[in-house]
């Protein structure tokens, strides 16, 4: 149960950060082309989400494992 949680959850969170990694990156490619310094796009914007779905797809490739350990820590 807990393995089902962890991924729909993770799963969730990586449809709802993807808009924003593409946003935030497309916004950033934007304008650095342009060059302006008067416009600073900030760049953690563009880490912060691509960490965000970094994480939630280790978590789902690791979830089997994740759940084993607390369900082994909750019988003893």
């Amino acid at each position: 149960m807990l393995r089902s949680a962890l991924v729909i959850i993770d799963i969730t969170v990586i449809v709802l950060h993807l808009p924003d990694l593409i946003i935030n990156t497309v916004n950033y490619i934007r304008l650095v082309q342009i060059n302006d310094p008067g416009k600073s796009f900030d760049l953690r914007k563009v880490v912060t989400s691509g960490l965000k779905i970094l994480l939630a797809s280790n978590l789902v490739y690791f979830s089997k494992q994740i759940s084993t350990y607390f369900y082994k820590q909750e019988k003893d």
